[in-house]
């Protein structure tokens, strides 16, 4: 019943990123290495899957050995909001529409980290954050990669994964639950 105009399929879009992925707890598919760059679902989010792979990997090997998850994720967290505010010329607004914030949480982790000098970890941690990323993903990407780099030490045994992330077993068992992370399954 349609006319023939509306009824004929429009040309391809040439240059379309494809759908992201949904970030709920199941079907994480984060970048882990290089190798896996190319296949990830989630490299259309990035501006290409081989610099953002590169990019993590430049990121894990700023962290000190010893480092526990949340001075990991803190420090990382207060670097990409500062580099955010200092690209914005410090409109809290514009940085937190750049890291896929509410303004109002912006606020809120902005006035954790507003009184007192930035760290030189948080300094390092910022440096060259790929655009189209929201400071949530990061932070999931980074602690993915770090449960995952644990458990691979130690082998799977989750308790000693845990003490060498700074964290109580049972906040393991959630975080690999989070993840869908099988720790008794070996990585393909």
């Amino acid at each position: 019943d349609l006319p023939e105009d509306l009824r004929q399929t429009p040309p391809p879009a040439e240059n379309v990123a494809p759908p992201r992925q949904a970030t709920g707890q199941q079907g994480h598919n984060f970048i882990r290495n290089p190798e896996e760059a190319e296949t990830s679902e989630r490299a259309g989010s990035l501006p290409t899957a081989v610099g953002a792979a590169a990019w993590v990997s430049e990121l894990i090997s700023v962290l000190p050995p010893g480092i526990t998850l949340d001075e990991a994720l803190s420090a990382l967290e207060e670097g990409l909001i500062r580099a955010a505010l200092d690209a914005r010329d410090g409109v809290q607004s514009h940085a937190a529409q750049d890291l896929g914030l509410k303004k109002n949480v912006f606020k809120y982790k902005w006035d954790k980290y507003a009184g007192h000098r930035p760290s030189a970890l948080s300094q390092a941690l910022a440096l060259e954050v790929p655009p189209g990323l929201s400071l949530v993903e990061v932070l999931e990407t980074i602690e993915e990669y770090l449960l995952r780099g644990a458990l691979e030490m130690a082998r799977g045994v989750q308790s000693q994964a845990a003490e060498s992330l700074g964290i109580k077993k049972n906040l393991m068992q959630y975080k690999l639950k989070k993840f869908n992370i099988n720790p008794k399954q070996p990585e393909l």
